[in-house]
């Protein structure tokens, strides 16, 4: 991967915490292919929310591919142990500035 590319810059709510970051700041255009072969670009969780998320870019490596963000609800024991994780939506778009927008309102609001 080339040195210069920068993650890509997510306006995070309070509350999440980002599990893993493979997001950079670059589009999926055959030149940058390399940053979408990762199966997580970028996952996240706010405990008091009950809420996650994960996404990825498929087909990988495809400059004809697709962001997808999945929209998740946890439920956690008494312990705090996640015990069940239920998909509330997803979201499947082209364009890398609409897909962060859906992701900075999931993290703000709960939806998007």
């Amino acid at each position: 991967m080339k040195k210069d590319i920068e993650l890509q810059r997510i306006r995070v709510s309070s509350g999440w915490s980002i599990d893993i970051n493979n997001f950079y700041e670059v589009d999926p255009i055959e030149e940058y292919m390399e940053y979408f072969y990762n199966s997580v670009l970028i996952s996240g969780e706010n405990r008091r929310m009950g809420l996650s998320f994960d996404s990825r870019y498929e087909p990988e490596g495809e400059p004809d591919g697709f962001f997808y963000l999945i929209l998740q609800k946890n439920e956690y024991d008494k312990k705090g142990r996640m015990i069940n994780v239920s998909v509330l939506d997803i979201k499947k778009e082209k364009n890398r500035q609409v897909f962060t927008e859906y992701l900075e309102k999931f993290m703000k609001y709960g939806e998007c």
